[in-house]
């Protein structure tokens, strides 16, 4: 009884089966290939709102410490103050077999673990639009100037007087 059921289910499942549709696993690759350029667009951004709310956080610093200060400021002329300010710093990377992406015009990493080790094939980086213009980099630059290097730039805040 069960084995008849299972056979019968089975001869339908394969007779329904030949007549559907074929779909195509392109569209499937590209959505994939899509989501990775995506995710570090994603990166990119978050990165660049970062380095710009540290520039934002700055500048009220240096807003409020004025204000505070106005007075102090006019009755002498060697007034110091203390403030955050950001600073580009390269991490270095040589020797771990980690490929980056660097804009050397921006001073910013694109892409910061690119599969591309060679220069020439910059264009084909996933941080790279079909134009070859990056979709990251605060310029947008071109691909012939993003490089591999030994380090990889990272920003951060440092008390400066």
């Amino acid at each position: 009884m069960f084995w008849k059921m299972g056979s019968s289910s089975m001869h339908k499942f394969f007779k329904a089966l030949g007549v559907m549709p074929t779909k195509s696993l392109c569209l499937t690759k590209e959505v994939l290939q899509e989501r990775r350029e995506l995710d570090i667009i994603v990166q990119g951004l978050q990165l660049q709102i970062n380095v710009g709310l540290m520039k934002l956080d700055e500048i009220r610093q240096i807003q409020q410490m004025l204000q505070q200060f106005e007075a102090e400021i006019s009755a002498n002329q060697n007034f110091e103050y203390e403030v955050e300010e950001m600073q580009v710093n390269q991490i270095d990377i040589s020797g771990t077999g980690i490929f980056v992406t660097n804009c050397s015009f921006c001073h910013f990493t694109c892409h910061s673990s690119c599969v591309y080790s060679d220069d020439k094939d910059k264009r084909k980086c996933a941080s790279m639009d079909k134009g070859g213009n990056c979709k990251i980099c605060p310029g947008k630059c071109i691909w012939n100037i993003h490089y591999n290097q030994k380090y990889r730039f990272e920003y951060v805040t440092k008390k400066i007087t």
